[in-house]
């Protein structure tokens, strides 16, 4: 698995999304620009507590 840091603005955020699946839930974080942003298997708390965080 490929482990890489982006870092954007949060107001350049567009939108977040939360995939739910058998395995763990992914958090895809569309911005402004900066194209979209995938991050693979968190718990589901997790990604909810995280989408919350961002405002969304």
């Amino acid at each position: 698995m490929e482990s890489k840091s982006v870092t954007i603005p949060i107001d350049k955020i567009s939108s977040v999304d939360l995939n739910v699946g058998v395995i763990g839930t992914d958090i895809i974080i569309y911005s402004y620009g900066q194209g979209v942003i995938r991050a693979e298997n968190f718990t589901k708390s997790d990604a909810k507590k995280i989408k919350e965080l961002l405002g969304f």
